[in-house]
């Protein structure tokens, strides 16, 4: 075993799926907005689901990715910088930390 992270780490399929429209609507759409709010609702309804601290943590971050992707910032870079810090000196839970963050930030990536 590598000791590695899985891709699906922190993350939960149907804020995934929320993600994913929300990337293919257009930007400044009606509908880039609605699904901006759904992906909040959800968030807030999985955070309500679970008593884990962990899965509210990363619940929130969809929130925030979708917010900067609706605001017009580009999270390549985010996950570069976070990738970054992986390179260094990390506590193994800030590590698992980061993976999840970064597995997160990835669904709000437009795929080539």
């Amino acid at each position: 075993m590598g000791g590695g992270y899985l891709d699906s780490a922190g993350r939960v399929e149907s804020l995934d799926t929320l993600a994913k429209e929300f990337l293919a609507a257009a930007p400044e759409s009606a509908e880039r907005q609605e699904l901006f709010t759904k992906i909040e609702a959800a968030v807030a309804e999985e955070s309500a689901k679970s008593s884990s601290p962990n899965a509210k943590e990363f619940g929130k971050f969809y929130a925030l990715a979708a917010k900067a992707v609706q605001s017009g910032k580009e999270l390549t870079k985010e996950v570069e910088r976070l990738t970054r810090m992986l390179a260094g000196n990390v506590a193994l839970k800030a590590r698992a930390a980061l993976h999840k963050r970064i597995n997160i930030a990835k669904q709000f990536i437009a795929q080539a």
